[in-house]
């Protein structure tokens, strides 16, 4: 990705290290008189790729500010979306819908159709303007391209960071996959769960990316901004390659914009790093009148103080978020009891229909941050879940799932299930319905009598002892059983859920230990 900056020609090619004749052919000299033909022309094609894959930043952050702009980026998405459409149907001769659909992923055909079009566009704008354009270089251009690659990534380095704090992007550890198996969890989820474990860690990568972000809001920063991002996207790509994480174009698209930024400088650190020698510091920018660079010093202060408080204020929402009480039906849950019309039904490991573990908690990682009560249920197969948005009504007792759908297929939605919910205080010692069937852990068969003639002369018998007290055992209160009841499926329910305490979790309850005479894995 080219860059201006370092100068050096061809014929200099023996006589200096690699680094500088790499930084030669990518990278012209601020101000020179000529670039090659090769450097305008790469140079052209990765200005136009970039404002194509940019855009609409940074129009799209003051939207909500400005009612025109909003507008403005609007009708620029649709118009977009229309050629991309297009594009699509017509060179690539796609047939699948490519409408705008938020899932979480930057690696839907959309977005491979995205990448070709982009492509396609930046070779040909770029070789038409390479056919009528006069100009021997592109060095006041150039540095303008370098700012505007600085805050769109220093943009997206910060929405990264902040996703990691207070339950963002990696949300609590209590939940299904506490009582799933590693072996029913996907690449993905072992990532997520496995950044969700420790939230110090995760607030650690939060904080780097946030400062490596900010980094990039001053010239004399951004090579160690660019340089800190390079690090942590480039563990970002190989978690998000090796772990089939679908962000890969995205990532990598962060990933080679940093390495871009550094290209400015990879002759001055080769230097110092590799060559051990003095290096000259390139100039930081192009000389601009006075009457430009102070208006411009004070837009910029502006423009990073609105994009810090942006990217600030979810953070703090998710942060008072954190001490709203808690729902009154929040929690995991192992099903003790499932009853279908009457009937109790046994969890057997093929039966997709009945609930097996319950988990119910509130959420605040929406494009909106507001608090979002949610339900999963886990089936008895270990495979089926279903996911709900829940409502608790606690005058009337009842709780409501509704459903939660991807975009797109809200008009397929099933009606919400309406269940009344009340409190069972189980007693200590008796099973529940389901654990009485179940045969006894050492329960002995029924033996057939035995012959006369197999039977032994009776042993002497000693006197019998008086029975000795068993001691006292200080049993625990037992848990209140949650009894959900309603209609679920065309059929009368009856479930009574047990709560599993998350603190009861090895994961959970292990600890940090300064000594540890052997290591402890399980």
């Amino acid at each position: 990705m080219p860059w201006p900056g370092h100068g050096s020609t061809l014929l200099r090619v023996h006589s200096q290290p690699l680094a500088h004749y790499v930084a030669a052919m990518l990278v012209p000299e601020p101000g020179a008189a000529f670039w090659s033909r090769p450097k305008r022309v790469l140079f052209r094609f990765v200005f136009v790729y970039l404002l194509l894959y940019i855009l609409p930043f940074p129009f799209d952050l003051i939207g909500d500010l400005i009612p025109q702009v909003e507008t403005a980026v609007d009708d620029y998405g649709n118009g977009s979306d229309a050629v991309l459409a297009w594009f699509g149907k017509n060179v690539l001769f796609i047939e699948q819908d490519l409408a705008r659909f938020e899932t979480g992923s930057s690696d839907t055909t959309r977005d491979y159709v995205a990448l070709a079009m982009h492509t396609t566009f930046a070779v040909i704008i770029a070789g038409i303007w390479s056919l009528l354009a006069r100009r021997s270089n592109h060095a006041r251009l150039a540095d303008l391209l370098r700012t505007y690659v600085r805050f769109a990534l220093g943009v997206a380095m910060l929405g990264y960071g902040n996703a990691k704090f207070f339950g963002g992007q990696f949300a609590s550890s209590d939940g299904l996959w506490l009582v799933s198996t590693w072996g029913d969890s996907s690449p993905m989820g072992v990532v997520w769960n496995f950044m969700s474990s420790s939230p110090v860690f995760t607030a650690f990568t939060g904080i780097a990316e946030c400062l490596a972000g900010v980094l990039l809001f001053w010239r004399r920063t951004t090579t160690l901004g660019a340089m800190v991002i390079s690090v942590v996207m480039c563990s970002v790509v190989l978690l998000n390659f090796c772990y089939d994480v679908p962000v890969k174009l995205h990532s990598t698209h962060l990933l080679l914009m940093a390495i871009g930024l550094l290209l400015r400088d990879a002759p001055c650190l080769a230097d110092v790093l590799l060559w051990h020698r003095p290096s000259q510091p390139l100039p930081l920018r192009l000389p601009l009148s006075a009457w430009i660079f102070w208006p411009e010093r004070v837009v910029k202060f502006a423009v990073v103080c609105f994009i810090l408080f942006s990217y600030g204020q979810p953070v703090y929402q998710r942060w008072q978020n954190l001490a709203a009480p808690a729902g009154p039906l929040d929690g995991l849950y192992e099903v003790a009891e499932f009853v279908r019309n009457g009937a109790i039904v046994p969890p057997l490991p093929a039966d997709a229909t009945r609930w097996r573990h319950v988990f119910v908690s509130r959420t605040s990682y929406d494009p909106d941050h507001q608090v979002e009560e949610l339900a999963q249920l886990a089936m008895s197969d270990g495979k089926t879940r279903a996911e709900y948005q829940v409502t608790v009504d606690t005058a009337q007792s009842t709780v409501t799932f509704k459903p939660k759908m991807k975009p797109g297929s809200e008009a397929q939605a099933s009606p919400p299930i309406v269940l009344k919910y009340r409190r069972e205080t189980a007693t200590a010692g008796k099973p529940t319905a389901a654990e009485a069937a179940a045969p006894a852990e050492g329960t002995r068969a029924v033996e057939a009598p035995a012959k006369p003639e197999q039977l032994a002369p009776p042993a002497p018998t000693a006197p019998a002892a008086a029975p000795t007290p068993a001691p006292a055992v200080a049993s625990e209160p037992a848990a209140p059983l949650l009894v959900l009841e309603g209609t679920y499926q065309g059929a009368a329910i009856t479930v009574k859920l047990r709560e599993l305490r998350g603190d009861s979790f090895l994961l959970r309850n292990r600890g940090f230990h300064w000594i540890s005479e052997h290591p402890f894995m399980k």
